[in-house]
């Protein structure tokens, strides 16, 4: 639980371009399991900008870094 109340953060990006995509990876993991369900996955900026992505961190001063690289069209 998030501050007792069950409730897992979110974060939603600014400004990335809602037509690319790109992949998110967890960096600096404390354990070989990420906080975030998609970790290595590749979305699309529209639905990073507008729905965003869910952390399962379940204590209060726990924080995750990610990467997010934009992925060209020959990769």
């Amino acid at each position: 639980e998030f501050n007792n109340r069950g409730i897992l953060p979110f974060i939603k990006t600014q400004g990335l371009d809602p037509e690319k995509s790109y992949k998110i990876s967890e960096i600096n993991k404390i354990s070989a399991r990420s906080c975030f369900w998609g970790d290595g996955l590749i979305f699309k900026g529209d639905f990073l900008n507008n729905v965003g992505i869910t952390l399962n961190i379940a204590r209060q001063y726990e924080s995750a870094v990610f990467l997010i690289e934009e992925i060209g069209a020959g990769e």
